[in-house]
């Protein structure tokens, strides 16, 4: 049974004899979530532009099949690929011990994380990352943009459809994250009981492998959240931090960034 941050924790467990060890699929969810929104949310928007066209009449060219599928197909091929190299041939692991958290792969341990660090990262992202620098500048590069929209705007007129495009246009990405989560707990569980829109925890600062640099989103970050894969899953890494750091992971800050 969960304890709650009130139990005294009179029948500690031993995470040193007894550690929770769980598949760790946080590899793949990064590598996979930021490509699998941008591609859906701009397949979206792709689909829209084509139902306006065909609804308003304003193209009569006909329109390739291979346009209509590849949007909607590729994205799911290179999911699945990635769950073939990062969930089926590589072997992850997470192991929770009394005083840290490591990191395996293939049975090798790839990063050890001292838990009395960890509460200067806790973070449950939206999306996989921290607001850094990276967010930062991000923020600035859009102000900057809709400033030039407002000049532009103030000295000759833009079409509306611009200002429909960029809301539509974050909506899908929106819209195409939470797509990608609950498809990936139904495949993992085959029920969406349990189902968070905020499935990670990120515990520390992520490793780059710097050979591979760090991808565009920074794809290659390791090492450095929990993805939370089932209710089972979410209850015992709780009752572990309620117990080692007297932290509530449920309490712990949400971040929605683009």
């Amino acid at each position: 049974m969960l304890k709650t941050a009130f139990n005294t924790f009179s029948n500690k467990r031993d995470y040193d004899k007894e550690p929770i060890v769980i598949k760790d699929y946080s590899y793949f969810f990064g590598v996979s979530l930021e490509y699998f929104s941008v591609i859906i949310g701009s397949a979206i928007m792709f689909y829209l532009y084509i139902i306006i066209n065909i609804t308003m009449n304003l193209t009569k060219e006909k329109i390739e099949i291979w346009l209509l599928i590849g949007p909607a197909i590729v994205p799911f091929v290179f999911v699945f690929y990635n769950y073939y190299a990062h969930v089926i041939r590589d072997n992850y692991r997470l192991y929770f011990t009394n005083n840290s958290i490591n990191y395996m792969l293939n049975g090798k341990l790839k990063r050890k994380i001292n838990i009395n660090e960890v509460p200067n990262y806790l973070l449950k992202p939206f999306w996989k990352n921290k607001l850094d620098i990276e967010s930062i500048l991000f923020i600035l590069v859009l102000v900057v943009f809709i400033i030039f929209l407002w000049i532009v705007y103030t000295t000759k007129p833009l079409p509306r459809e611009i200002y429909y495009f960029i809301v539509l246009w974050f909506a899908s990405k929106l819209f195409a994250n939470i797509v990608f989560k609950a498809s990936l707990y139904l495949w993992i569980n085959k029920t969406l009981s349990g189902f968070r829109i905020f499935p990670i925890l990120i515990i520390a600062e992520p490793i780059i492998d710097p050979k591979l640099g760090s991808g565009i989103w920074g794809s290659k970050q390791k090492y450095y959240f929990i993805y939370f894969y089932n209710e089972q899953i979410y209850d015992e890494v709780r009752e572990y931090f309620l117990q080692n750091l007297g932290i509530d992971i449920n309490k712990t800050r949400k971040l929605i960034t683009f």
